[in-house]
């Protein structure tokens, strides 16, 4: 299911080349589904999967790649409550395959209930929070790449400054997701590039401060792919 989130979100972004990925994960789901031992939630999952068949391969709107995402939040919450799970669980998941199958024909939807609004916004939330990761994630690799090339030859320095750019975004993107220690831990390697661009160009890089700055770029990188 995590692994069907992640894809999803690619795809709602516009990389069709998730889309087979995406629906072996949902055929898996679905198959899966049907040895809970919770009919309702196996009744959806096989629902699910049909239809998302069909809207994994063909380029979703706003709207579909929200309804989806809700979809997968919907499993995931009654997943983590199999035992017990909601009295309207059933009448629930049968709204939401109407509402699927509705999209995909292109039809008119007719307006949501108060609960389906409040998973559309948490579903929405978890989508943001996961293309900031992605979006960060590359920055940071971009960083290291740098970093890398710096320590093992002196003289290239000349991409050091641009690091401070990418680093400003992270830093930015983590303090809109409120994480306010993932962002002091980007100030830090902020801090430590600048002085290696500082740094007289006959320096030797300096192996305790590079050290340093790997293990806060392998922390954040670990940090940021828990958000996704």
């Amino acid at each position: 299911l995590t692994h069907a989130k992640q894809l999803w979100n690619r795809i709602a972004a516009g990389d069709a080349s998730m889309a087979a990925a995406f629906e072996a994960d949902m055929h898996h789901l679905a198959l899966a589904g049907g040895r809970l031992g919770a009919p309702a939630l196996a009744k959806f999952l096989s629902e699910f999967n049909a239809i998302t068949r069909h809207a994994a391969h063909s380029r979703p709107g706003d709207q579909l790649g929200l309804d989806v995402a809700t979809c997968l939040l919907f499993v995931d919450n009654a997943l983590a409550n199999l035992t017990c799970l909601d009295a309207h669980f059933a009448v629930r998941a049968d709204a939401l395959s109407a509402r699927l199958l509705s999209l995909v024909a292109g039809d008119t939807l007719p307006p949501a209930d108060s609960w389906l609004d409040d998973m559309s916004r948490q579903a929405q939330q978890r989508q943001t929070m996961a293309v900031l990761a992605v979006e960060m994630q590359s920055n940071l690799r971009q960083v290291e790449k740098t970093l890398e090339d710096y320590f093992r030859d002196p003289n290239e320095r000349a991409a050091l400054p641009s690091l401070g750019i990418l680093l400003h975004q992270i830093g930015g993107a983590l303090a809109v997701l409120d994480q306010p220690d993932a962002s002091r831990a980007v100030q830090h390697v902020e801090q430590a590039v600048q002085a290696f661009v500082d740094s007289p160009a006959e320096a030797e890089p300096d192996v305790a401060a590079f050290s340093a700055v790997a293990q806060n770029i392998g922390a954040l990188s670990f940090f940021i792919e828990t958000l996704q």
